[in-house]
């Protein structure tokens, strides 16, 4: 295994803590990621500033927020794309996410799965908006403390 396969399994394993609910600590992710991120490209930077951000959402936001961020994990996880076919069954414990890949869970169908409300779309927005400064603070914090890179407002991944 080479030094970037095992930089993304460090990642899967953080992203699955969060996922049920024991996010991994700034410092814990720094030891572990921070150098290799800082010597590497903009999308492993990229990556580094979002699993970050969304640790720091799952340690101190609200139980809402805290939520959300898992409904939008499970959407992203399982690849994201609606369906019309019923989807395959999960527990009702927060499955890890080796166990969601390839399952295409809409917003509705993760909103549903963690008892919040299926038809709040305006939830994943707030999300996706705090997300985005809190990457930026992140990406700051971590790179270069002057800009928000590419987490700027209205920049696109293209530009950075």
């Amino acid at each position: 295994m080479d030094l970037r396969q095992e930089m993304q399994e460090i990642r899967i394993e953080f992203w699955d803590r969060i996922l049920v609910g024991d996010p991994p600590s700034r410092a814990e992710v720094d030891r572990q990621l921070l150098a290799y991120s800082r010597s590497a490209g903009i999308d492993e930077r990229m990556a580094f500033a979002l699993l970050q951000a969304c640790a720091e959402l799952a340690r101190e936001g609200t139980e809402a927020m805290k939520r959300n961020l898992k409904t939008a994990m499970l959407c992203w996880f399982s690849g994201g794309v609606s369906r019309t076919e019923p989807r395959v069954p999960l527990g009702p414990d927060i499955p890890h996410i080796y166990q969601i890949v390839g399952l295409n869970l809409s917003w509705r169908d993760a909103a549903s799965l963690l008892r919040g409300n299926p038809e709040d779309y305006t939830a994943r927005k707030r999300l996706l908006e705090q997300l985005q400064q809190t990457c930026g603070d992140e990406w700051r914090a971590s790179f270069n403390g002057n800009s928000s890179g590419p987490f700027e407002p209205g920049m696109s991944y293209a530009q950075s």
